[in-house]
C-alpha cells in the first residue's frame, strides 16, 4: 500500500498570525485580548516603550491633579533629586550654582511677599535648600559618602520637609478649601444654583462667608440674592433663617453667603467703660468728630458706630423701636459717649417717664422732664435762636465743634409726648423742631428723636422727617413699620421684625445712601451704672459770645424754678424797659398746663419771630372756627319718611332723564367696548373715553343710566369700588336712538 505524503507544515510565524487573527475581536477594544495584540505587534519595539512611558506619565499627571496640594511635592522632590544627578553628570560648577541660588531665593521672597507675606520666608528657605542640594550633588555626586549617605540625607530631609508642609496651617486650610470647592458642585444643585462655583471661604467669628460665582447659572446675582436661597441654606445647616444672609458681591456675577453657625445674640455685651477687660477700648475723652461707638458687630468684632457729625455738618438721628426692644439702653450708650466728649453739649427732653434722663442730669446742660412741656418748647426755641446767632457769626461753611464751641445735641425721648398733641404747645414744638432740622446741620445743632413708630403723627412734620440722615431701628412689630421709618429703603434693609431673633439690643443703623451696619448695643441698662457715669461728668460750656446774646433766656432755663413759667411780663419793673416776652418768675402750680391758653403758649417772638407769627395766625383761625361752630343752630332730627320720598323722587327724575337720552351709534360702540372688558369699567374711565368723542360728563352719566334702564348694564359694588358691567346681549343701537342722530344731540 502506497504511503501518502504529508502536507508540509506552515511556518510557526504564519501559524501564530492566523491564530491571532481568528481570536481578534470584531468590535474592539476588548481588554481581555489587548495584551495578546500588544505583545504580537509592539512588544520589544521602541514604539512600545515610548507608549508605555507616555501612559505612565499620563497616569502620574492625573494622580497629581486629583489632589495637587497633597501630591505635588512628591514628584517635585523626585525631580529635584534627578536634577542633582544631572548636574553631577554634566559637571556643573558648584561655585556657579551658589550665587544663582542666592539671587533666586531673594527674588522668590520678594515675589511672594507682595501677595502672601506669611509664606515669603518659607519660600525663600525652600529655594535656598534646593540650591544647596544642587551644588552638593554637582560637586560630590548624589550618592556620595559611604552607602550613598548623601542620598539618604536628601530623602530624610525631603520627608521631614513634606511632613512640615502637610502640618502647616495654611496647607491644611488650602486642602480643606479645595475639598469644599469640589463638594460645592453637589450642594449647588441642592440649593438650586447648579453651575455656580465656590471661589473662596472666609471664616468669621460666628461661622463662615462663602463667595460664589453664579455666572454659570444663567441668572443674575441680584435675583438669586432675593430668592429662597437663604432658606435652602438654612435648611441644610438646620439653622434659623435669620442666621443666613445672601447678598450680591461688589463684583457683578458673584454673591456672598454669610452663615452664622453660632448664635450672635446669645450673650449681652458689657459696656467697655464698665468692663474690666473690654474687647473694644474707648478713649477717656471722646469727641463728636469721630463716630460714637455704641455697640459691636458680633460677626466681625468691629465696633458698631453712629456718626453724629461729619465734615458736612451735624447729622439728625431717629431711633425707632417697639416697647421692650432696648431703645432706652441704646440712648444710654449714646449719652455715655456724648457726655464724655468735651466738644458736645447735650440737652435732654423726656415728657413720658424721664427715669434715665434724670440719672444723666449732672452731665446734661438742660433737661425737661414730665410736667415741663413749656420748658421743652422753650429749649427748642432757644436752639433755633442759637442757629441764627451762629449763622451770623460763623465764618466757616460748616460749624466746627471744639472745646468751648460745642455741638449742641437735643435728645427727645418719646417724641410723641411732645409732638403728638394737637394744641398750641405741640404746634410751637413742631415749628421749633422743624427750624432746627432744616437749618441746624451747618450750625452745630442736631436732633436725636426716639419713639416707637416712624409716622408723621409721632415725628411732628415732614419738614423734620425729610432732614433725618441717621436711621436707627431695633425690633419692630412688622416689616411695614420699616417703610414708615426709611421709606422705600426700608423694604431693602434686613427685616428688623425677625433679624435679631426677638433679642433686645439688636440695632440696625442705615444711611440715606442705602448703606447699613448691624450689631448689638452695649448693655448699659442699670440705673446705678448710669448714675455713676453721670456723676463723673459735667456739661460742656457754650461759647462766651453766644451766651452774651441768649443769656437771660438761657439762665432762666437753667433755673428749675422759672423754666416752666409761661411768657408773661415780669421784667419791666426791674429793667424799666417794655415787657419782655422771655420767661419770667412764675409759680407753675398757680397755672396748671391743662388751663393754658393760646396766649400763654405763644412762642417767644424774639427767639422765633416767623414761628410766632405763624402760630398767632393759626390761633386766630382756630378761635374764629370755634365762634362759627358755636353760632350754628342745632341740626334737626331727620324724618325717615320724608327722606324716603325724596330718594324716590330723585330716582324718578334720573330715570326720566335716562329715557330722554339718545345714544349715538359711535358712542354706543365705545360704551359697549368699555363695559365688556374684564372687571367692567368705572365712571371715570367712561367720562375720559367719551370726552374724547365730544360728549360731556353729564352725557356720559345719562348714557350709562339709559343702558341700565334698558337692561344692558348694571352697577356693582359701593363707593370707590363700584364698577359698571355689561349684562345683556350687545344692542345694535339704543332703542330710543333715532337714525342719524348726532353725538351733539346726545350730549
Amino acid at each position: 500500500m502506497a504511503r501518502h505524503a504529508r502536507p508540509p507544515k506552515p511556518p510557526l510565524r504564519q501559524t501564530m498570525f492566523a491564530r491571532s487573527a481568528s481570536e481578534r475581536c470584531a468590535a474592539p477594544p476588548h481588554f481581555g485580548h489587548a495584551p495578546l495584540r500588544r505583545g504580537a505587534s509592539a512588544a520589544g519595539t521602541g514604539v512600545g516603550v515610548v507608549r508605555a512611558g507616555a501612559g505612565v506619565l499620563a497616569r502620574a499627571v492625573r494622580w497629581v491633579r486629583a489632589k495637587p496640594l497633597e501630591r505635588a511635592p512628591l514628584p517635585m522632590a523626585t525631580g529635584l533629586y534627578g536634577a542633582g544627578g544631572l548636574a553631577a553628570l554634566v559637571e556643573l560648577p558648584a561655585a556657579g550654582i551658589v550665587p544663582v541660588t542666592a539671587g533666586g531665593a531673594l527674588a522668590a521672597y520678594a515675589a511672594v511677599a507682595r501677595s502672601h507675606p506669611e509664606h515669603a520666608g518659607k519660600t525663600g528657605a525652600l529655594v535656598t535648600a534646593s540650591g544647596l542640594w544642587l551644588a552638593l550633588a554637582a560637586e560630590l555626586g548624589p550618592a556620595a559618602g559611604p552607602g550613598g549617605m548623601l542620598t539618604w540625607a536628601y530623602w530624610s530631609f525631603a520627608t521631614a520637609a513634606y511632613g512640615l508642609y502637610r502640618m502647616d496651617a495654611a496647607t491644611r486650610a488650602a486642602i480643606a478649601e479645595r475639598r469644599r470647592r469640589a463638594e460645592w458642585h453637589r450642594l449647588a444643585a441642592h440649593f438650586g444654583i447648579g453651575g455656580s462655583h465656590l471661589l473662596r471661604t472666609e471664616p468669621t467669628r460666628l461661622g463662615e462667608r462663602l463667595v460664589v460665582d453664579v455666572q454659570g447659572t444663567g441668572r443674575r446675582a441680584s435675583s438669586i440674592a432675593h430668592s429662597d436661597l437663604a432658606e435652602r441654606v438654612a435648611e441644610y445647616y438646620r439653622l434659623p433663617i435669620t442666621r443666613v444672609k445672601v447678598e450680591p458681591d461688589k463684583i457683578a456675577g458673584r454673591i456672598r453667603i454669610t452663615i452664622r453657625l453660632i448664635d450672635p445674640w446669645a450673650d449681652a455685651i458689657a459696656h467697655p467703660r464698665l468692663d474690666a477687660d473690654p474687647e473694644i477700648e474707648l478713649p477717656e475723652t471722646a469727641t463728636v468728630r469721630e463716630p460714637l461707638v455704641i455697640g459691636m458687630d458680633p460677626e466681625t468684632g468691629r465696633p458698631l458706630v453712629l456718626p453724629v457729625w461729619t465734615s458736612d455738618g451735624a447729622r439728625h438721628t431717629m431711633i425707632i423701636a417697639m416697647l421692650g426692644s432696648g431703645k432706652t439702653v441704646l440712648l444710654n450708650d449714646i449719652l455715655a459717649e456724648l457726655t464724655a466728649a468735651d466738644d458736645a453739649c447735650v440737652w435732654g427732653i423726656d415728657l413720658r417717664k424721664g427715669k434715665d434722663l434724670k440719672r444723666w442730669a449732672p452731665a446734661l446742660d438742660l433737661l425737661a422732664l414730665p410736667g415741663e412741656r413749656r420748658k421743652a418748647v422753650r429749649m427748642l426755641q432757644l436752639a433755633a435762636r442759637i442757629i441764627e446767632h451762629r449763622a451770623a457769626s460763623n465764618d466757616n461753611k460748616v460749624f466746627q465743634p471744639s472745646p468751648g464751641r460745642p455741638l449742641i445735641t437735643i435728645v427727645i425721648e418719646e417724641m410723641s409726648a411732645l409732638f403728638g398733641e394737637n394744641d398750641a404747645l405741640a404746634q410751637a414744638a413742631k415749628a421749633a423742631a422743624a427750624a432746627i432740622a432744616t437749618a441746624g446741620r451747618s450750625e452745630g445743632v442736631e436732633l436725636i428723636l426716639i419713639g416707637q413708630r416712624g409716622t408723621i403723627g409721632q415725628i411732628g412734620s415732614t419738614d423734620i422727617r425729610t432732614q433725618i440722615e441717621n436711621i436707627v431701628m431695633l425690633r419692630l412689630s412688622r416689616r411695614t413699620e420699616m417703610a414708615h421709618v426709611a421709606g422705600e429703603l426700608g423694604l431693602e434693609l434686613p427685616d428688623m421684625a425677625r433679624y435679631g431673633e426677638g433679642r433686645k439690643g439688636v440695632a440696625l443703623i442705615a444711611d440715606l445712601d442705602g448703606s447699613h451696619s448691624a450689631g448689638r448695643t452695649f448693655c448699659l441698662d442699670d440705673l446705678d451704672d448710669v448714675a455713676a457715669l453721670a456723676a463723673e461728668r459735667r456739661p460742656s460750656v457754650l461759647e462766651p459770645e453766644l451766651l452774651e446774646r441768649i443769656g437771660p433766656a438761657y439762665a432762666r432755663l437753667k433755673n428749675p424754678a422759672t423754666a416752666n413759667a409761661p411768657a408773661r411780663s415780669a421784667d419791666a419793673s426791674a429793667t424799666g424797659s417794655p415787657a419782655s416776652p422771655d420767661l419770667a418768675v412764675y409759680d407753675p402750680s398757680a397755672d396748671p398746663e391743662d388751663a393754658m391758653t393760646d396766649a400763654d403758649l405763644m412762642p417767644d417772638a424774639d427767639l422765633m419771630p416767623d414761628a410766632a407769627a405763624q402760630l398767632a395766625q393759626a390761633a386766630h383761625s382756630r378761635e374764629q372756627t370755634r365762634r362759627y361752630l358755636a353760632a350754628l343752630p342745632d341740626l334737626g332730627v331727620p324724618d325717615a319718611e320724608l327722606a324716603q320720598r325724596l330718594a324716590q323722587a330723585a330716582e324718578a327724575r334720573r330715570a326720566q332723564a335716562a329715557e330722554q337720552t339718545e345714544i349715538a351709534p359711535a358712542v354706543l360702540t365705545r360704551l359697549i367696548d368699555l363695559l365688556k372688558q374684564d372687571g367692567g369699567t368705572t365712571v371715570r374711565q367712561v367720562e375720559a373715553a367719551l370726552e374724547e368723542m365730544g360728549l360731556s360728563r353729564m352725557g356720559a352719566w345719562r348714557s350709562l343710566d339709559r343702558l341700565r334702564l334698558d337692561g344692558f348694564a348694571e352697577l356693582r359694588g359701593r363707593g370707590r369700588g363700584s364698577r359698571w358691567h355689561l349684562i345683556g346681549p350687545r344692542p345694535d343701537r339704543s332703542p330710543a336712538a333715532a337714525p342719524g342722530s348726532a353725538e351733539g344731540d346726545a350730549a
